[in-house]
Protein backbone atom coordinates (compact mmCIF):
# COMPACT_ATOMS: atom_id res chain seq x y z
CA UNK A 1 0.00 0.00 0.00
CA UNK A 2 1.78 3.52 -0.95
CA UNK A 3 1.72 6.36 2.05
CA UNK A 4 1.54 9.88 0.80
CA UNK A 5 3.00 11.83 3.54
CA UNK A 6 2.53 15.78 3.18
CA UNK A 7 3.69 18.51 4.47
CA UNK A 8 4.31 22.82 3.69
CA UNK A 9 7.86 23.82 2.77
CA UNK A 10 9.65 26.71 1.74
CA UNK A 11 10.60 26.17 -1.37
CA UNK A 12 10.87 23.34 -4.68
CA UNK A 13 14.08 21.77 -2.99
CA UNK A 14 11.99 17.99 -2.90
CA UNK A 15 13.21 16.28 -0.25
CA UNK A 16 16.05 19.16 0.75
CA UNK A 17 12.81 21.79 1.44
CA UNK A 18 12.80 23.11 4.55
CA UNK A 19 9.21 22.87 5.83
CA UNK A 20 7.30 25.74 6.44
CA UNK A 21 6.44 27.45 9.79
CA UNK A 22 3.18 28.08 9.45
CA UNK A 23 0.56 25.88 7.31
CA UNK A 24 -1.76 28.16 5.00
CA UNK A 25 1.35 30.80 4.11
CA UNK A 26 3.51 27.80 2.97
CA UNK A 27 4.36 28.75 -0.57
CA UNK A 28 4.48 24.91 -1.59
CA UNK A 29 3.41 21.81 -0.14
CA UNK A 30 5.74 18.64 -1.03
CA UNK A 31 4.09 14.79 -1.25
CA UNK A 32 6.22 12.01 -0.57
CA UNK A 33 5.15 8.52 -1.98
CA UNK A 34 6.49 6.02 -0.24
CA UNK A 35 5.51 1.97 -1.86
CA UNK A 36 5.46 -0.76 0.38
CA UNK A 37 8.58 -1.55 0.91
CA UNK A 38 9.03 2.28 2.31
CA UNK A 39 10.96 3.49 -0.85
CA UNK A 40 10.67 6.99 -1.83
CA UNK A 41 9.47 6.37 -5.43
CA UNK A 42 8.54 10.00 -6.06
CA UNK A 43 8.47 13.30 -4.68
CA UNK A 44 5.88 16.45 -6.15
CA UNK A 45 5.95 19.54 -5.10
CA UNK A 46 2.91 21.77 -5.09
CA UNK A 47 2.43 24.91 -4.91
CA UNK A 48 -0.19 26.99 -2.50
CA UNK A 49 -3.23 27.87 -4.36
CA UNK A 50 -5.10 29.27 -1.94
CA UNK A 51 -6.61 32.40 -1.21
CA UNK A 52 -4.03 33.22 1.68
CA UNK A 53 -0.82 33.28 -1.84
CA UNK A 54 -3.27 35.15 -3.76
CA UNK A 55 -4.68 32.39 -5.62
CA UNK A 56 -7.69 30.53 -6.43
CA UNK A 57 -10.61 31.22 -3.71
CA UNK A 58 -10.82 28.67 -0.99
CA UNK A 59 -8.03 27.96 1.88
CA UNK A 60 -4.83 26.17 1.44
CA UNK A 61 -6.08 22.76 3.85
CA UNK A 62 -8.91 22.15 1.31
CA UNK A 63 -6.78 21.94 -1.99
CA UNK A 64 -4.25 20.29 0.06
CA UNK A 65 -6.70 17.29 0.95
CA UNK A 66 -7.65 16.84 -2.72
CA UNK A 67 -4.17 14.78 -2.74
CA UNK A 68 -5.29 12.70 -0.54
CA UNK A 69 -2.02 12.54 2.37
CA UNK A 70 -2.29 9.54 4.64
CA UNK A 71 0.25 11.45 7.07
CA UNK A 72 0.19 15.98 7.18
CA UNK A 73 3.41 17.12 9.05
CA UNK A 74 3.36 20.68 9.82
CA UNK A 75 5.14 23.08 12.74
CA UNK A 76 2.46 24.91 13.27
CA UNK A 77 -1.15 25.97 11.87
CA UNK A 78 -4.24 27.87 11.93
CA UNK A 79 -7.38 26.70 13.87
CA UNK A 80 -9.44 26.38 10.90
CA UNK A 81 -7.19 23.78 9.28
CA UNK A 82 -6.59 22.37 12.99
CA UNK A 83 -10.20 21.64 13.10
CA UNK A 84 -10.81 20.66 9.72
CA UNK A 85 -7.73 17.45 10.28
CA UNK A 86 -9.29 16.79 13.58
CA UNK A 87 -12.64 16.35 12.02
CA UNK A 88 -11.17 13.97 9.15
CA UNK A 89 -9.68 11.95 12.29
CA UNK A 90 -5.87 12.78 11.58
CA UNK A 91 -3.65 12.18 14.59
CA UNK A 92 -2.22 15.12 16.48
CA UNK A 93 1.93 14.82 18.07
CA UNK A 94 3.34 18.03 19.29
CA UNK A 95 6.55 18.80 21.60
Amino acid sequence: MTKRIMMPVENEKGLDAKVAHHFGMAPYFAMVELDENQKTPKVKIEPNRSEHMGGAPGHSHESFLELKPNVVIAYAMGPGALALFKMLDYSFKSN
